[in-house]
């Protein structure tokens, strides 16, 4: 036997229905929990990106530090000191006269630098530095130092002083000592907190490098061109400054 029940004609099924404003309230609100559920995730992954990253940088710091830094070359620059003297009166009205060493900065009429790079990648855990190993053949060729030009006397010049330098950034890369060759002369050198001379000036303006004497005595010794070989280490980038009139 089959029992069949009928719906009362009048009978109306039981809906529940929220106002139209408090239903997008609703639908934002929700909107706004699920990006704030997702928003989690994304935090914690560029959080790791950043600490990647200030890892990656401070592993290359201890290799650069262990091996070499970004390298820059900048020379060579001819430097001839000069005696400049000086007449000074006290309050009494007494004079004496002084003296002091300033530098005259020739650059060279043609540079030209030739060479050859060989990277190396070494391994600190996960993360891989590139630095390199570099042989560097650089010749210049300078034009005779006209002191007349500039107004110093040629009496005051110290020609025996003279010398070459080479800006290089970070002198802890040059694994071998270069030498310096002019007129078929073989010059030797070293290393100079400052090329420029200023030894008493603060560490972060001096410029480090390498310096050699001339090995000149007077003004007929002068000899145009200069060549040397440079083998230098470094890390990151290998950047050259063009000194020369024509490089």
């Amino acid at each position: 036997m089959q029992l069949a029940m009928e719906t009362p004609p009048n009978y109306t099924p039981f809906k529940f229905k929220l106002p139209y404003g408090a239903s997008v309230t609703l639908k934002l609100l929700f909107v706004g929990l699920l990006t704030l559920v997702l928003l989690i995730p994304a935090v914690w992954i560029m959080a790791l990106i950043e600490e990647r990253q200030q890892r990656a940088e401070d592993v290359m710091e201890e290799i650069a530090t262990k091996w070499s830094g970004q390298q820059t070359l900048g020379g060579p620059i001819l430097v001839i000191p000069y005696t400049v003297s000086e007449t000074l009166r006290n309050s009494a009205g007494e004079e004496r006269t002084v003296q002091h060493v300033e530098y005259a900065y020739f650059l060279p009429e043609q540079l030209s630098i030739t060479g050859k790079v060989e990277p190396e990648v070494l391994n600190r855990g996960i993360f891989d530095a590139v630095v390199y190993r570099s042989t560097l053949s650089t010749r210049a060729k300078f034009k005779a130092p006209d002191f007349a030009a500039l107004d110093i006397p040629t009496e005051s010049v110290q020609w025996a002083n003279a010398r070459f330098v080479v800006g290089v950034e970070d002198l802890g890369g040059i694994s071998v000592t270069p030498v310096f060759s002019s007129g078929g002369t073989k010059l030797n050198t070293e290393p100079v907190a400052d090329i420029y001379g200023r030894e008493n000036v603060a560490v972060r303006s001096a410029t480090p490098g390498i310096a050699s004497k001339a090995g000149w005595s007077s003004a007929s010794d002068f000899k145009p061109d200069v060549d040397f070989t440079l083998n230098l280490k470094g890390s990151q980038s290998l950047n050259f400054i063009p000194v020369g009139k024509e490089t």
